[in-house]
């Protein structure tokens, strides 16, 4: 129930071991569910990563809304509603501001290691000034 971000080696080191235990058992059934566990835990990891960003872009919007139009410079900036971290990492979202153009996106890679490779994450918003 850990996020990824603090789950991933325990994660790692258990699917080693039921792999390990797999090939020396003749439960042929268990041995084809072990490979899923992991994509069951990246699977639900994706759609709360979706959802902390939507919450994130909510909050750019409300500050934006409360301020005039203009967009934070940093989403430490927004006191007004808690912000999530990115369930992926476990750290804020990656954000930057040029002229009236915000980018949110989730790191790519942490500590070395590839976060969710096959499902990267960036969302560019555009608000008239």
């Amino acid at each position: 129930r850990l996020p990824v971000g603090q789950a991933r080696d325990g994660l790692r080191k258990t699917v080693g071991d039921c792999r390990t235990a797999a090939m020396r058992s003749s439960q042929g059934l268990f041995t084809l569910l072990v490979p899923a566990a992991d994509k069951m835990y990246e699977a639900r990891t994706r759609l709360d990563r979706r959802i902390a960003a939507l919450r994130c872009i909510e909050a750019i919007r409300l500050f934006a809304a409360i301020h005039d139009g203009k967009l934070p410079a940093s989403l430490s900036d927004i006191k007004e509603v808690p912000l999530p971290v990115d369930p992926a990492t476990g750290r804020s979202f990656e954000y930057n501001v040029v002229g009236n153009r915000a980018t949110l996106r989730g790191a790519s890679t942490l500590e070395g290691s590839p976060v969710l490779p096959n499902n990267p994450l960036q969302y560019e918003l555009t608000f008239k000034q």
